[in-house]
């Protein structure tokens, strides 16, 4: 039976249930590897006021370990299962861009990276600098040939305050749907630019590709089949994964969907805010958000409040809307 099938029943009965998640699961990774989805990505907005002023000025070491408050012995423990091996430098035009620092949950990736202007050349203080390119560019398959597997994903290169007249620093924070555990993930930017009061002003063009080691992941799943309505349209949860970082939760869409308009992102669905609730009882609302489409199947990966790193031992809950979902 064809996976789309299974959505004729809406009720499924309980001894159904392990095939056809297994039935998902497995056409959801054929569609990922052989047609590449059409995805249409909601890009995460980040926060970067979280100590900046204080963080400025010292040692690019554990700064991304101060970005995610990590004050305690378990929290740094997260930390460390999450930090992912750098590949060092790249130089075009005189222009070094480096990524110091990486941490990933197997879904979203922050970095911190750093710019180094050549010799002779100084970067305003007062000025406005951005850092492009087609990143992310994907994950590394063949290293000798370098064939690079594109991936689908949205977020942010945000520049953070840095005391170096010669060096400029960004936070890149982006989230991928996609295996990324244990493998290298490869950056490319092309482009320096400068914003002053009198306009743009490129600085620098060239390619600087660098990569990175996703570390593997340790996150929790729960496979299940919950019933989310909402305005009219019906969904099946099928997957919860609970990370240090945040929440993913994939869904198929059930019978009516448009099936001719496979990149279409659906609304309803991605509308829907995710909730968390911890051990002591407090309910919090998650922070930035990525989704992605691909006919029936979608995917909604949401960071928690602020940013921070939280044990996911300690989330005893996750709410899509108003429907609680499966954790455990």
């Amino acid at each position: 039976m064809k996976a789309e099938e299974w959505l004729e029943y809406l009720e499924p009965m309980e001894a159904d249930l392990t095939e056809t998640e297994a039935l998902l699961q497995e056409t959801y990774t054929k569609r990922r590897r052989g047609k590449r989805w059409p995805v249409v990505l909601a890009a995460c907005i980040l926060t970067a006021a979280l100590g900046l002023a204080a963080l400025a000025g010292g040692s690019a070491n554990g700064w991304l370990a101060s970005y995610f408050q990590v004050s305690d012995g378990r929290t740094r423990q997260l930390y460390g299962e999450m930090e992912g091996k750098v590949s060092g430098k790249a130089t075009a035009q005189g222009f070094v861009v480096e990524v110091v620092e990486a941490a990933s949950d197997g879904k979203r990736v922050c970095a911190l990276v750093t710019v180094t202007a050549p010799e002779g050349v100084t970067f305003s203080g007062g000025n406005t600098y951005w850092l492009e390119g087609s990143m992310p560019l994907g994950i590394l398959t063949d290293e000798k040939k370098g064939i690079v597997d594109v991936l689908s994903g949205g977020g942010s290169v945000a520049q953070i305050k840095w005391e170096k007249e010669n060096q400029l620093a960004f936070l890149l924070d982006y989230s991928f749907h996609g295996k990324l555990q244990g493998k290298k993930l490869v950056l490319e930017f092309s482009k320096i630019t400068e914003v002053t009061q009198e306009g743009e002003n490129t600085l620098a063009q060239g390619a600087w590709q660098v990569w990175l080691e996703i570390p593997k992941s340790k996150n929790r799943k729960k496979w299940q089949w919950t019933k989310v309505e909402s305005q009219g349209d019906c969904y099946y949860v099928y997957r919860v994964e609970v990370t240090p970082l945040g929440i993913c939760v994939g869904a198929v869409m059930a019978k009516g969907a448009d099936l001719e308009t496979h990149s279409a992102i659906k609304d309803s669905f991605f509308g829907l805010p995710i909730t968390v609730q911890t051990g002591d009882g407090q309910r919090k609302q998650t922070g930035g958000e990525a989704c992605s489409s691909g006919g029936l199947f979608c995917e909604k990966i949401a960071s928690y409040e602020e940013g921070r790193i939280m044990d996911p031992n300690q989330i005893s809950e996750v709410w899509l809307g108003e429907t609680k979902l499966k954790i455990r």
